[in-house]
């Protein structure tokens, strides 16, 4: 009886090609697929014809050729693991469409091998993601089937990792996403004349809190009697805000939770840069996006950082549904405050997407396109963006973000993160950060 064929063959050029390989097969192996991965070297030696050659010849369902420079050049030198892996999936039988090529590199098609030239490779160059979700719809429509027991995803990629010391001992700073921030000396409450005028409170051109008759800001009075009529104003140190105890104010009010209303105060402030920074506020997720230039997306250089250039907009072509579509990425931003262990802006951000028309996608398909994407936006691609957002509203000398809060006051954000130290390394590999 003929051993029923349930195997994907992943044949890939070692070492190089360790890495993604591994990826690959982890992956594959969390969706219930069972792969078979060499991550030994076996195949370019005796062991080949009692280990590797049974397995593509009688229970390989698809052999996977990871395609790359060095996949190629190997598969011209006789007696390499990746030609004997070529030579013997070319012999069997029965199986159609047996050859699956991936490319993971910048490698020609034109140089693939003559075992799967003429075939349709899946790219995966440049986006790992998307390669993955095409590949997975390919394995779908042919009935690949899974295995029903559980499977260790992460034993090859453990392996390729102790493989090629990924990990390193070896000092390291690493940047968060916390930008310090330097508070105003004082918070001003203005105890406003009733009945407020809520429409000329918001046309102050100001960061401002409204509760109850209290106008609470960073302006002081002769700034808010500009806008609005005021009784009378409390100046308070912005160290005794910090505090949760309420304040006594000169009309014989007091004012609770004054910690909260100063973190709402600040994180408004952030919004209002944001604002002035043309950034366009996305008002069911909270957030604010660049807008993108129809016609080119700003490199933002990072030398500030020690780093490269990046973009906090641009334009991806994606397959949805079995139709490929250009879709606009925007970079979206907002913070919020917190004063201890020291005042911070913690950032937070994602990505917005528009149509060519720069309208926004519904929720279920943006969903989509966050894990389409960024699919292969790992730490340091991430890391950069955020670096290009922040030197995209900081002064021109890269040093800080201010805001106008008003009355000549100044909040100022450090554009240098928080940054911590690890007695351990690591690296991501260039074939992941290629972009």
């Amino acid at each position: 009886m003929t051993e029923q064929r349930t195997v994907l063959f992943i044949s890939h050029a070692f070492p190089e090609d360790n890495y993604f390989a591994a990826w690959l097969s982890s992956k594959l192996n969390l969706l219930g697929y069972e792969t078979w991965l060499d991550l030994d070297d076996i195949s370019a030696g005796d062991s080949f014809y009692t280990e590797i050659e049974p397995i593509i010849r009688q229970k390989a369902m698809r052999f996977i050729a990871v395609s790359s420079k060095a996949y190629v050049k190997k598969a011209r030198i006789v007696q390499t693991g990746v030609n004997r892996e070529l030579d013997t999936a070319r012999t069997v039988k029965g199986v159609d469409k047996f050859f699956l090529p991936v490319r993971c590199d910048e490698v020609s098609f034109d140089d693939f091998p003559m075992h799967y030239s003429s075939l349709d490779a899946i790219d995966f160059h440049g986006n790992w993601g998307n390669g993955l979700l095409e590949l997975v719809e390919q394995l779908e429509k042919k009935g690949i089937p899974k295995r029903d027991e559980p499977i260790n995803p992460l034993g090859n990629w453990f392996r390729s990792i102790a493989s090629t010391s990924v990990s390193f001992e070896r000092t390291e700073r690493y940047r968060s996403n916390w930008l310090p921030l330097q508070l105003p000396a004082k918070v001003y409450v203005h105890s406003l004349h009733e009945p407020i005028n809520k429409a000329q409170v918001w046309q102050i051109p100001y960061p401002k809190l409204l509760v109850a008759k209290y106008l609470i800001s960073f302006f002081p009075a002769d700034v808010a009697r500009r806008f609005v009529e005021v009784i009378a104003t409390t100046e308070v140190p912005t160290e005794d805000f910090k505090g949760d105890d309420a304040l006594l104010l000169v009309d014989g009010g007091e004012l609770r939770n004054p910690k909260s209303k100063l973190i709402d105060l600040l994180n408004r402030s952030f919004a209002h840069r944001l604002r002035l920074a043309g950034l366009i506020h996305h008002k069911d997720r909270d957030t604010f996006y660049f807008r993108r230039n129809a016609d080119r997306d700003e490199v933002i250089s990072l030398k500030h950082f020690g780093k490269r250039s990046r973009q906090v907009t641009g334009i991806k072509t994606v397959s949805i549904g079995g139709k490929k579509i250009l879709v606009n990425w925007h970079y979206s931003l907002t913070a919020s405050a917190s004063l201890h262990p020291l005042p911070i802006f913690r950032l937070h951000y994602s990505l917005v997407f528009t149509d060519q028309r720069f309208r926004r996608f519904d929720d279920a398909l943006s969903q989509t396109l966050r894990r389409k994407v960024p699919s292969d936006w790992y730490n340091r691609r991430w890391l950069e963006t955020m670096l290009a957002a922040i030197l995209k509203l900081a002064t021109p000398d890269g040093v800080s973000i201010e805001v106008d809060v008003g009355g000549k006051n100044r909040l100022v954000i450090s554009t240098m993160p928080v940054t911590a130290e690890s007695p351990m390394g690591y690296f991501e590999p260039s074939a992941i950060n290629a972009d």
